[in-house]
């Protein structure tokens, strides 16, 4: 009996390494028919850059969020499809990637047991895991990130001093580099998570929100402290919406 019940173990211990060991070589596979599209294909995706974000409300329970992530991956299949990504014949379009120590299904579970009755809501972050190309498959991971507040409505970001006798395009310099230098290093610092890869990693400051501050500046004529504050409650994964005061 004893000898059985060691040799039922083996028997799944070989089954086990066995699909492994077809995860692996599918990888493999993948790797090979991308090296041909690497000196033919435009990029679609540099490595490290995000795919898609998807947001997970607090307290969800294990069928919501495991709801999150096919809803996650469909929806990058779909997006990345339209810019050229396809499947293969061992990957779909976008999928994750068996790794040396974690098979999908392990990744999987991962994902779904971190972003599972969190007290704060969570983001599912879709990582391209290697360069893709036009035309082949995008191998990603997926990073769970507390999607907490960051700013409360009307809190100040950053501030700067802009001289109002300044021209135009000066003035219009000084604002361009404080939203882009100051307002998005502390952004960054307070733990604000940026879209890699995106012209446009915390989002956009209206050119009219610019224009009227350039003008205001110019009417006063003097120094003045700019303030960069929140326009609405942000919390890591959102959009960074700003406004502009005087002081």
């Amino acid at each position: 009996a004893q000898l059985n019940e060691e040799l039922e173990r083996l028997r799944g211990e070989l089954r086990n390494n066995t699909e492994r060991l077809s995860e692996l070589e599918r990888a493999g596979d993948m790797l090979m028919e991308s090296l041909g599209a690497t000196r033919t294909q435009p990029i679609l995706y540099q490595r490290g850059q995000e795919v898609l974000r998807w947001m997970v409300p607090a307290q969800a329970n294990r069928e919501s969020v495991q709801t999150a992530l096919t809803s996650l991956l469909q929806t990058a299949r779909v997006r990345s499809e339209r810019m050229g990504a396809r499947s293969s014949e061992t990957m779909q379009s976008v999928d994750l990637l068996p790794l040396p120590n974690q098979s999908i299904e392990r990744q999987r579970e991962d994902v779904i047991r971190a972003a599972t009755s969190q007290d704060d809501p969570v983001v599912l972050l879709a990582i391209a895991l290697l360069n893709s190309f036009r035309g082949e498959p995008v191998p990603i991971q997926i990073r769970v990130e507390r999607n907490s507040i960051v700013y409360r409505q009307g809190q100040v970001i950053a501030e700067t001093r802009i001289a109002g006798a300044m021209d135009e395009s000066r003035i219009l310099e000084a604002i361009g580099e404080f939203v882009r230098d100051r307002v998005a290093t502390k952004a960054i610092a307070g733990r604000m998570i940026p879209a890699v890869g995106t012209d446009a990693p915390l989002g956009e400051v209206n050119e009219g929100q610019i224009f009227a501050l350039m003008r205001e500046l110019r009417q006063i004529g003097r120094p003045l402290v700019v303030q960069a504050i929140a326009a609405a409650e942000t919390r890591r994964a959102d959009r960074l919406r700003i406004e502009f005061r005087l002081r």
